[in-house]
């Protein structure tokens, strides 16, 4: 991963999940059942959310060290 996310847990219906959700990306999120889970699928769309941004001119933040 490219950018700073955070990670929690949610319950639902008796099921838990795990949220990645990028604190610079807007809207760019991902769930897995298991952390690992939610991270592989992070990285994929955090990729995605830049190709995108790319294509319709969306500015990209600058990275955070």
């Amino acid at each position: 991963m490219k950018y700073k996310y955070k990670i929690s847990q949610m319950y639902n219906n008796g099921k838990t999940f795990c949220i990645v959700e990028s604190t610079e990306l807007n809207g760019c999120v991902a769930q897995g059942d298991t952390v690992e889970e939610a991270l592989k699928e992070f990285e994929q769309n955090e990729l995605e959310w830049l190709e995108s941004a790319k294509e319709h001119n969306i500015p990209i933040p600058e990275r955070k060290v």
